[in-house]
């Protein structure tokens, strides 16, 4: 292993046949064909990405997908991107990027101004979403002969599946690889990466933006279906300094181990509320992560044995209070039963609060939301018109979880709720101290879910936070 990359094979998405090199605030950063910028940043042992923007405190790379609230970059090189999350810059040679502080600058001048073609597509079938579950719809639409249009924002397909998943009883890859090649053959079948749905309208009328680092293309979409598998984020937990670098999302040091050949730390405390945190810590364990102990604030279960068996330290019952650490996380904190403490040494606190479907082009035009019990959190639930569908884990399809928000505290104004706006626990109860029961009136006190990420890893959050500060379940108002 060379710093945190991992030898070859690890590391499918990207192709080591290909090194690339770009520069981050001066430095010269080494890469290979397929890193995002995050990915690179993470292997080259780039703690501090940027900071916050209105207490300047240091900030790392936090997710592997567009959720991310932390680590924010400038392509000062290629027309005007004056903020973008660094999970979603794929790297190109001589890329040259800059941190900032969760606020882009626009230039003076439209000198550098990027063009956008403008066209105009009609399909049958519309999937957003390239993973497991759009690439099945996909599939299914163009055996059936319709004209199919998949869209997925990241520049590769397959999703969040990783190399421990299966799919219909084949490694996830290589399930992937064949749909994928299918889809490329067939008539009729156009495959866009790097591609967001930014609104769904009405009668099937689709606005999609697609990104490059020359010419970007906005597609004006007419279909008669719209399949949205927009997959699911997972959650945070607020805790104390919660923000530091070296506090990551579980399933995004999977990711970056299993699709990047990244390890993110070299010892790490998982921190869950289900077994999803579970699977994440084998699979960083065979990677060559050491797991120093999973804390899991529920009793625990069939995930819990198989990890014991492994000889990993599993605290059931227990949460995880805070970090300490200077640039980045040396010690995490955590409390027990009884009143019991303890303090683990790890340079990794990897965080997995339970998952929302990714619901906001749903909710848009004009589908519902209702609280489902068992997974702690808000699942599609009718309203939208008949030629929209949603799939996978955006329709709900992932793992029970414990409902626990933030770990108790006297003081909770370290405890983040929106990372990118600085916003805590304490801000969201002094919102509601102001007699502010609404979360539409709370996010306006406290700009939670404002910024870039749009309260993709604080919308839930928020609302159970309401929810449980003025006594009332966690279901009774959702997200924003």
């Amino acid at each position: 292993m060379s710093g945190r990359r991992l030898d070859s094979p690890a590391g499918r998405g990207i192709d080591r046949s290909i090194p690339l090199t770009f520069t981050f605030g001066g430095r010269t950063v080494a890469a290979f064909m397929g890193d995002t910028v995050a990915s690179a940043l993470v292997a080259a042992g780039i703690d501090v990405v940027s900071s916050s923007p209105i207490l300047g405190r240091p900030r790392g790379v936090f997710s592997a997908g567009v959720e991310e609230p932390n680590a924010f970059v400038s392509i000062v090189d290629t027309g005007v991107d004056p903020i973008l999350p660094a999970t979603m810059v794929k790297v190109v040679d001589h890329l040259t990027v800059e941190g900032v502080p969760g606020v882009g600058r626009l230039p003076d001048d439209d000198t550098g101004a990027r063009h956008a073609d403008h066209r105009h597509l009609h399909v049958e079938t519309l999937v957003v979403g390239g993973g497991i579950a759009g690439l099945r719809a996909a599939q299914e639409a163009a055996r059936h002969g319709d004209r199919v249009l998949l869209v997925d924002e990241h520049h590769w397909l397959g999703g969040t599946s990783t190399t421990v998943d299966t799919v219909d009883g084949v490694p996830s890859p290589a399930w992937v690889d064949e749909v994928v090649e299918e889809l490329s053959i067939a008539p009729d079948v156009t495959i866009l990466t790097e591609a967001t749905a930014t609104g769904v309208y009405d009668d099937g009328f689709v606005v999609v933006y697609q990104r490059s680092q020359g010419l970007a293309t906005l597609r004006h979409v007419r279909a008669s279906r719209v399949v949205l598998a927009t997959g699911a984020h997972e959650r945070p937990i607020a805790l104390a300094d919660g923000d530091r670098p070296g506090v990551m999302l579980a399933s995004a040091a999977h990711t970056y181990a299993d699709r990047f050949g990244v390890l993110a730390g070299e010892r790490a405390v998982i921190f869950t509320t289900n077994h999803a945190g579970h699977a994440a810590a084998g699979a960083l364990a065979d990677a060559g992560m050491d797991i120093a102990a999973i804390v899991d604030v529920g009793p625990g279960g069939p995930a819990t044995d198989a990890a014991r068996s492994r000889g990993v330290d599993v605290r059931t019952g227990w949460a995880v209070t805070g970090t300490d650490g200077t640039a980045r996380v040396s010690e995490v904190h955590l409390a027990g039963p009884g009143g019991a403490t303890d303090t683990i040494e790890a340079d990794l606190l990897l965080v997995s609060g339970g998952w929302n479907p990714v619901t906001q082009l749903w909710r848009g035009i004009g589908g519902g939301l209702r609280y489902d019990e068992q997974r702690s959190n808000f699942v599609p639930d009718g309203g939208a018109p008949p030629w929209l569908e949603i799939a996978g884990a955006a329709a709900g399809e992932v793992p029970t979880s414990v409902p626990f928000w933030f770990t108790p505290s006297t003081d909770l104004s370290r405890h983040y709720v929106d990372l990118q706006r600085d916003s805590t626990v304490a801000d969201v109860l002094e919102a509601v101290g102001h007699d502010l029961r609404s979360t539409e009136h709370v996010k306006r006190a406290t700009y939670i879910g404002t910024a870039i990420d749009q309260g993709r890893t604080s919308g839930v959050l928020t609302a159970a936070i309401v929810n449980q500060a003025w006594g009332a379940g966690p279901g009774a108002q959702g997200p924003t």
